[in-house]
């Protein structure tokens, strides 16, 4: 029985053992690993304000002035004070010194920045600035010294180059007209050919090249003449006609009188009613003068071709109607200053003048028509007389 007992009690043992070391299971709380640590964000370097160190420029001047830099006034500097400090940062800046006593006297300068902390003296020289200011000033009125010189030299060239009267032709007595048209040389009889204006039966006077007249007989015009012109292309006088009978060329006899003409073009080429044209043979136009302008016409179309604007010294002296043509080298054509007697030679690509020609204080100078030049001669009509007045220079 004692041993039975012994061995109940060695099993009631061993269950308590073993039921210790049984460890029922739990419910256990999951853990989440900890965040990483994250580097603060960089905020742009453009937004960030510098604080770093700073470029000191130390400006001294010779002379009192305003200092700005980026057109913000730093200061007034005097010669006497002490430099002033103005801080900057890394960059480009526009520096400008104006003199207090002279506002004329002034420095710009562009200035760059490229390391900081440090010093640097910055000196206005207004002295040099001043001396480079009188130099400019001595060297313009110089300048504008050698023009108004050369402009007087070439006003008494031009002045100088005075007319001569040469020849006279003197138109038939009768037959009516008081205007003188034109005056043409016609090379391969050497004649010179004169019209009146206004009436196809007023006078065509003849002459030989002394000036001698050698139509016994009246001739006409035939036609209402304004411009009168030789053609050497074609071999031909022509005419250009009051308003807008048109252009025509006259036909010669073989004694190189003029029997008829024919009509070239019969309507109104020309600007005025009363424009009296020139022919320009370098490049076969028409050219008339009105208001100012000088009009180009086609002399095979009659159309117009352009215009352009004369440069004159006062356009209400000026002849109205009439206008030569030289066919000199930037003395291609003239106007006639009949108030102060002085023929305008200009070139005929920028209309400026490049001549001007004295006429003798007793030359007739009319306000309409009466102007004319051929074979070298400028030829001033007239009225009392009835004659042309033949000039040369």
């Amino acid at each position: 029985m004692r041993l039975l007992l012994s061995v109940v009690a060695f099993l009631i043992f061993l269950s308590a053992t073993s039921f210790a070391q049984v460890k029922l299971p739990t419910k256990q709380t999951e853990t989440k690993p900890a965040p990483a640590k994250q580097a603060p964000a960089k905020i742009p370097e453009q937004n960030q304000s510098y604080s770093g160190p700073v470029f000191t420029l130390k400006v001294i001047t010779n002379t009192s002035c305003k200092f700005y830099v980026d057109g913000e006034l730093k200061g007034i500097i005097r010669t006497d004070d002490a430099p002033l400090k103005i801080n900057l940062k890394l960059g480009e800046y526009q520096l400008r010194a104006v003199s207090t006593e002279n506002d004329e006297d002034e420095l710009r300068q562009i200035y760059t920045v490229d390391k900081t902390g440090m010093e640097k003296f910055f000196e206005v020289d207004f002295k040099s600035i001043a001396e480079e200011y009188d130099r400019k000033i001595i060297d313009e009125r110089d300048a504008a010294k050698k023009v108004e010189e050369q402009k007087i030299i070439w006003v008494e060239e031009s002045k100088n180059a005075r007319a001569n009267y040469v020849m006279k032709l003197v138109m038939q007595a009768d037959g009516g007209g008081s205007n003188g048209a034109s005056v043409a040389y016609e090379p391969s009889f050497n004649r010179y050919y004169a019209v009146f204006a206004g009436n196809s039966t007023y006078p065509l006077s003849i002459f030989n090249e002394q000036g001698e007249r050698i139509n016994s007989q009246p001739l006409s015009t035939l036609a209402d003449i304004r411009g009168f012109w030789y053609n050497s292309k074609t071999g031909n006088l022509e005419a250009n006609c009051y308003d807008s009978f048109g252009v025509i060329n006259y036909i010669l006899d073989r004694s190189g009188f003029p029997v008829n003409f024919n009509t070239i073009f019969n309507n109104k080429c020309q600007p005025d009613v009363h424009s009296s044209g020139v022919y320009d043979p370098s490049k076969n136009e028409i050219l008339y003068y009105y208001d100012g302008k000088l009009y180009h016409y086609n002399r095979n179309t009659g159309n117009l071709i352009g215009t352009i604007k004369l440069i004159l010294p006062d356009q209400n002296a000026i002849n109205q109607t009439s206008i030569v043509y030289t066919g000199k080298n930037k003395q291609e054509i003239g106007l006639l200053n009949y108030v102060n007697k002085t023929i305008y030679l200009f070139d005929i690509n920028t209309g400026g003048i490049t001549k001007e020609i004295e006429l003798p204080p007793y030359a007739p100078c009319e306000s309409m028509l009466c102007f004319s030049y051929c074979n070298g001669y400028f030829w001033l009509f007239n009225k009392s007389q009835r004659a042309w007045y033949g000039y040369n220079y």
